[in-house]
């Protein structure tokens, strides 16, 4: 078995993600390989800072979303085919939902603590 671990950088958009595909599956190994990727490239420090927006109050946290919502969506066009990619948005407007919903929360208490800031993160 090969396991392969790829950066932000190396999967920021669609083209890197393909990138990446391509040479995961030319270094299989009788066909047995599994792949760790990192959130697209920025997308973590964005969580990050959303989450301090909304916790000071300020709805810019609203932005970063739309445009975290926005790389996430333009990747799935470019990658998926029609079979899977409308189960994809539908997961992808869950995950979204949830991480919306917290940072709301988040900004009517005006209050993101670690464990909150964790969670956060963890969406990248």
């Amino acid at each position: 078995m090969v396991v392969q671990k790829y950066g932000g950088s190396s999967v920021e958009d669609a083209s890197k993600m393909r990138e990446v595909a391509q040479i995961a599956l030319a270094h299989r190994r009788d066909g047995k390989i599994a792949v760790v990727l990192s959130a697209m490239r920025g997308c973590t420090d964005l969580l990050l800072i959303a989450a301090k927006d909304a916790e000071a109050g300020n709805s810019t946290y609203k932005t970063a979303l739309e445009t975290l919502e926005r790389r996430h969506f333009e990747a799935t066009e470019a990658l998926t085919q029609d079979a899977v990619r409308e189960t994809l948005r539908n997961a992808l407007n869950e995950v979204f939902a949830d991480l919306r919903d917290i940072l709301h929360g988040v900004e009517l208490v005006k209050e993101c603590s670690k464990r909150t800031l964790d969670l956060v993160a963890g969406f990248g």
